[in-house]
């Protein structure tokens, strides 16, 4: 497997911790990176986000390593039909690239996204609590 293989882009929800954990069973701590080229919306009525490619943008996030195998089909049937898990190329904050998987909005759901950027501190605030009460 590749160093992608094993390497998440978690931009959303999966940037927490507690939810990482909750959806792979698996405690880690994400590394601080950015992706350039491509934009986080939030979806419309909903607590989560899309992220598409959008020159110009940068996305912060973090860079989940040494994900096994056996947590990425937990991984894609949480981000559902929505989403289409594809590799690219991060910048750690030591200036580090590296390839990893995220998850991007498929084809044709542009119209679902707001205008506005999503906020993970509004999330944190607002959601988080009942999103992990729910059995995310």
């Amino acid at each position: 497997m590749s160093n992608a293989a094993h390497s998440l882009f978690a931009y959303g929800t999966l940037m927490f911790p507690a939810v990482f954990r909750a959806v792979t069973g698996l405690a880690r701590t994400g590394l601080p990176a950015m992706l350039d080229d491509y934009a986080r919306y939030a979806v419309r009525g909903q607590p989560w986000p899309a992220m598409l490619a959008e020159i110009g943008a940068r996305t912060d996030g973090l860079v989940y390593r040494d994900v096994p195998a056996a947590a990425w089909p937990r991984l894609d049937d949480f981000e559902g039909s929505f989403y289409f898990r594809t590799t690219v190329e991060v910048t750690l904050t030591d200036g580090t690239r590296r390839a990893a998987q995220t998850y991007l909005a498929r084809a044709g759901t542009r119209t679902w996204l707001s205008p506005r950027a999503w906020s993970a501190e509004e999330f944190r605030r607002r959601h988080l609590a009942q999103y992990l009460a729910r059995g995310v």
